[in-house]
């Protein structure tokens, strides 16, 4: 639980505290506990703090051990020393609040040249809860492609993929604060019902049969994914016969909280709905630079109103996907019916009516198209209903099984980025 209370501090007791800490250089920012003024280096709450602030400086495999089960804990600023200060703002920014007191001004304590100042880390209120949903394939061949496949652990295992993935769910975390959280998976990433429908369906990413075409650096690490999720205590789920996409739709469905769903396929803006404020968190950019899409920006960025995605998409088609669309139709022309007639069925009403005043060669288009746009309609739209197990997606503020976590860590060599999403997840369990 984090906020701060400042007072102005004394020099001699200043000087006093930093030698009774044993701190004999400038840290940045000195984590001391509430109570008692033991070594800040020590295994204790001052190390959990310490991986708060600055969780380079601490093994992933100690931090895995600590429970933050403390009430207060303090930390000592000097507000001239650069590291302090760029520390304090970082307080600020990830409490989302001013302390108490503000975060102190250059003030002359009696009898010293120094500006100092102590920091009592205390319970706030917690923040509004809020569902965040992972496209995880989506993530992890992001990583994968992003970070270089010379990253590999002692034993020569590739790890950039669960690296990246690591990396990008500590600042969803970080900067979004969701208080739920579930990593979606493709239990089948071409359901054959879907390809009953439209043959087309992914076929370009087939390697033989129904295997999908991905590289076996890739393949090898997603148990490994599943296996860091499993011991940090991140809930994750596919089911069989079912994209990730339809996990997510129907988790996003289900949801009583608010939703942020992270994706870098357009294909789920179809579940952005302000009413129930779920809303994209769109990564195409890069995870630091993500959109927020809400019905405004589906508007804004093609035209349409925003809860017409699925029928907007059903008309143009996606090649990535193997879906044509409706020949003739392009996204312009898509975009402009939609917005007019408002679906698909509004569109092909308007085709079979004379009086309708729309073009004749859009009306032969969209007659030709009738087929497929009745059999991709299903390979479209996301379903809502996939029989999803009930799973805990509270976003634990401590790892499940610290001891596995640990071998994780020292195994594949990634402490800092299991160390950057422990103190994430610590942050979102604590912050108002």
């Amino acid at each position: 639980m984090i906020c701060w209370q400042e007072k102005r501090g004394d020099e001699s007791i200043v000087t006093s505290v930093r030698q009774t800490a044993g701190m004999r250089e400038e840290p940045p920012g000195g984590v001391l506990p509430a109570a008692g003024i033991p070594d800040p280096t020590s295994d204790d709450v001052p190390l959990y703090a310490t991986a708060l602030t600055s969780p380079s400086r601490v093994p992933a495999a100690r931090v895995a051990s600590i429970v933050p089960d403390t009430e207060a804990i303090t930390i000592l600023f000097d507000v001239d020393h650069p590291k302090h200060r760029r520390v304090m703002a970082v307080l600020a920014e990830v409490v989302g609040r001013e302390p108490d007191h503000p975060v102190p001004q250059p003030h002359r304590c009696a009898g010293s040249s120094e500006r100092r100042t102590t920091g009592t880390l205390g319970q706030v209120s917690r923040h509004a809860e809020r569902l965040m949903l992972l496209d995880t394939p989506s993530m992890y061949f992001r990583a994968f492609f992003g970070v270089p496949q010379s990253v590999l652990a002692a034993d020569g295992t590739p790890v950039n993929a669960l690296k990246g993935l690591l990396d990008f769910m500590a600042h969803l975390v970080t900067v979004r604060r969701p208080t739920h959280l579930v990593a979606c998976m493709d239990a089948d990433w071409r359901p054959a019902w879907r390809v009953a429908a439209v043959p087309s369906y992914k076929t370009h990413r087939v390697a033989t049969g129904v295997v999908e075409v991905v590289p076996d650096a890739l393949t090898r690490q997603i148990p490994l994914i599943c296996a860091a999720l499993d011991a940090l205590g991140v809930a994750w789920v596919g089911v069989e016969h079912y994209e990730a996409d339809d996990v997510i739709a129907t988790l996003a469905t289900r949801s009583e909280r608010p939703v942020d769903v992270v994706t870098g396929d357009r294909d789920l803006f179809q579940v952005v709905d302000d009413a129930r404020g779920v809303r994209v968190l769109y990564i195409a950019r890069g995870v630091a630079r993500h959109d927020v899409v809400d019905e405004a920006a589906i508007t804004a960025r093609y035209g349409i109103p925003g809860r017409a995605y699925a029928d907007f998409a059903l008309l143009r088609g996606d090649p990535s996907d193997g879906l044509p669309g409706a020949v003739g139709i392009g996204e312009k022309t898509a975009a402009a019916l939609i917005s007019r007639h408002g679906s698909v069925d509004g569109v092909l009403a308007a085709a079979a009516d004379r009086a309708s005043g729309m073009r004749d060669d859009l009306r032969r288009k969209l007659t030709a198209a009738r087929g497929y746009l009745a059999a991709a309609d299903q390979v479209v739209r996301v379903v809502t209903d996939v029989p999803v197990p009930v799973r805990n997606d509270r976003l634990p503020a401590v790892p499940r099984d610290p001891a596995a976590l640990v071998a994780l860590a020292e195994g594949l060599g990634l402490d800092p980025s299991l160390n950057r999403l422990l103190a994430a997840m610590a942050l979102a369990n604590s912050v108002g």
